[in-house]
């Protein structure tokens, strides 16, 4: 089992977006479409996974579910995105 420290490490050098997103995203952008992350990750995980992906500065609202009333798979979560 990796260590958190080990983790970050790998993370900031190997992990990478899924074919197409980066395209999708700058063609939303360019459309002037607001995106948000809407995630059950804790805040400092899902702005760290953003950071080594390069797309932070992409989105327009951040949505932990640590900031709303149910977890994940609640629809408080998407309900919540337009509104930040």
């Amino acid at each position: 089992m990796r260590s958190p420290e080990e983790f970050n490490a790998l993370a900031q050098t190997e992990l990478k977006p899924l074919p197409g997103l980066l395209a999708l995203l700058e063609s939303l952008g360019a459309q002037g479409v607001r995106m948000a992350v809407v995630t059950n990750a804790p805040p400092s995980e899902m702005h760290f996974g953003l950071s080594c992906l390069g797309i932070e500065e992409r989105f327009q609202a951040f949505v932990p579910s640590a900031e709303c009333s149910h977890g994940a798979l609640f629809p408080t979560l998407l309900l919540q995105s337009p509104f930040r």
